[in-house]
């Protein structure tokens, strides 16, 4: 019962990166701050707002996935003595194993800077938010 929820989730996951992949390039390289504003609002081209409606779904996607890491099993790779795989099912030892490998990219990766424009912190540097946005790419670097 899990197992076809993991594999069915990591179907998402792979839809959500490659989502990543595509648009965060193309939105550092051709944002504009009114593009982003009109997103924000709802009020613009439907272009932008569908990417912001799936750039929502996007990041609601990948934190759940921070959250169902600290509780999933993992099979690891010990190198002991004879190498082998061992399976951690020990929660405790789930959270201390995702907090010591993929948690900091995931969380680095999932900050939502574009949003910094729909919240009128300022004035924001658009460049400055357009590449602090492609650190979302680094979640593909977790890719097993």
């Amino acid at each position: 019962r899990g197992r076809k929820f993991l594999e069915i989730w990591d179907v998402g996951l792979f839809v959500c990166l490659l989502y990543v992949a595509v648009m965060v390039p193309y939105a550092s390289g051709f944002g504009q701050l009114e593009e982003l504003v009109q997103a924000c609002t709802l009020n613009g081209d439907l272009f932008f707002t569908i990417r912001f409606v799936a750039d929502v779904c996007v990041d609601a996607f990948f934190i759940v996935d921070i959250i169902l890491n600290f509780h999933i099993a993992r099979w690891s790779l010990v190198l002991d003595g004879q190498p082998h795989w061992e399976l951690i099912d020990d929660l405790p030892a789930i959270r201390a194993r995702y907090l010591r490998t993929d948690f900091v990219i995931d969380v680095v990766g999932q900050i939502p800077w574009q949003y910094s424009v729909c919240l009128n912190l300022g004035d924001a540097d658009v460049q400055g938010v357009m590449m602090l946005r492609l650190l979302r790419l680094l979640k593909l670097f977790r890719l097993n």
